[in-house]
């Protein structure tokens, strides 16, 4: 953030992307990667786990959410840009 600089910020979907059987805290740690284009649209995502591939159960709660998930853009010196937005659950 700053003058010139400001991140996307996701305007719906909050809470448990996981669901209420998610990852245990401290357990395991899943990366959101998403991609997010001038218009706030999610574009492409990376899915990954601390310690390999994502559990199948996972990965088709976080891309049902993904999918339902909208954005304000990313702005460098006031104009949209495509930026990455990472969230750790």
């Amino acid at each position: 953030f700053g003058l010139d600089y400001v991140s996307p910020q996701r305007v719906n979907q909050f809470g448990d992307v996981l669901g209420s059987s998610g990852v245990q805290p401290l357990s395991a740690s899943i990366v959101m990667r998403l991609f997010i284009e001038r218009d706030g649209t999610v574009s492409d995502y990376v899915l990954e786990h601390e310690n390999g591939p994502m559990v199948h159960r996972h990965r088709g709660r976080a891309r049902r959410a993904i999918s339902r998930m909208e954005f304000r853009p990313g702005f460098v010196k006031g104009r949209p840009h495509a930026m990455h937005y990472v969230e750790i659950y």
